[in-house]
């Protein structure tokens, strides 16, 4: 077997968990190569939107505030390296309408490491817990644990198979039970790759030098053009799910569901920042609640609304 000596392969791992969770736990943000020879990145935003109305005539002001980030300690020594990340965010709600709930957070931590080789595997696993809930932090059953367990192996110089399983406690859909892992990416050529496999797929396609489009099957798509040297001009569309726990009551959880479009600037002004400013239009904005996202009810609509989006991205050595 050729070893995995880099975390390169490991960009499977985001195939592996829905686009809401990449950001929060979970192996994509424990294990995806870092840019260049970084150890250490971190990215901040937030999303402020215009003043809307519940489907009752309510007023409903939202903001959103996310953050993540992850050290990788150790990276000289492949076979002992230790990534420890985290997550945060926070949807900070007005309204007077009553059905709407108070401000919520979701924050988490994890860890992740190789524990070894098994027959032709590099074999890692992380583990971490998290919280989501009321933002005031004092609701016992928001808490909630994450760990996975995969093996990853080279099948060729461009072909690459995860198999593992995953577990989330705040995952949308049967969040209290393990998952399998399974996955298989190939890089085409210099400027087409694909992932397909349980439960996600994705692709990145480079048509021209200056020019990448993304897509996955948690319905998000972007695409990026380098317009000069620093300034690339971006367009996206999200599909958004967020969950939280409903306070004092069992089982129950809150789901902020979401769709974006969205157009903006990333500016490059050193090698190891990047700013970014855009502006989109939200639609489809609901919160429901339910034990998970096959039986939900509908508590409250949100008027479709304009958006802006600003937010900074670092990595050092």
């Amino acid at each position: 077997m050729k070893s995995i000596h880099t975390l390169q392969a490991l960009i499977l791992a985001v195939a592996l968990v829905p686009a809401a969770a990449q950001a929060q736990t979970g192996p994509g943000m424990m294990l995806v190569p870092y840019p260049a020879q970084a150890n250490f990145e971190g990215s901040a935003e937030a999303i402020v939107f215009g003043s809307a109305n519940t489907n009752f005539g309510n007023n409903f002001d939202l903001t959103i505030y996310q953050a993540e980030g992850r050290v990788y300690f150790n990276h000289e020594y492949y076979d002992e390296a230790v990534t420890v990340g985290g997550g945060f965010v926070h949807l900070g709600i007005e309204s007077n309408d009553p059905r709407v709930p108070e401000p919520l957070t979701d924050v988490a931590a994890e860890i992740g490491t190789k524990l070894g080789t098994w027959d032709e595997y590099d074999i890692f696993a992380t583990g971490g817990v998290g919280y989501a809930g009321d933002s005031s932090l004092n609701d016992g059953d928001a808490l909630y644990f994450t760990g996975n367990l995969f093996g990853v192996t080279e099948l060729s110089d461009t072909e690459t198979f995860v198999i593992g399983i995953n577990f989330d406690g705040n995952r949308v859909i049967w969040q209290d039970i393990p998952l399998p892992l399974i996955a298989y990416t190939e890089r085409v050529s210099d400027t087409f790759s694909y992932t397909v496999g349980l439960p996600f797929a994705s692709l990145r396609w480079q048509p021209e030098e200056n020019l990448v489009i993304t897509a996955d099957s948690g319905l998000t798509a972007r695409v990026e053009y380098t317009a000069q040297e620093g300034v690339i001009l971006y367009g996206t569309y999200e599909n958004v799910m967020e969950t939280f726990h409903v306070q004092n009551a069992k089982n129950t959880r809150w789901f902020f569901q979401q769709q974006r479009v969205e157009g903006g600037v990333i500016w490059v002004p050193a090698e190891n920042i990047s700013v970014f400013a855009g502006g989109g239009f939200a639609f489809e904005t609901e919160f429901e609640t339910g034990w998970d996202i096959r039986d939900t009810n509908t508590i409250v609509d949100i008027s479709d609304e304009a958006y802006i989006r600003f937010g900074v991205d670092v990595w050092t050595d």
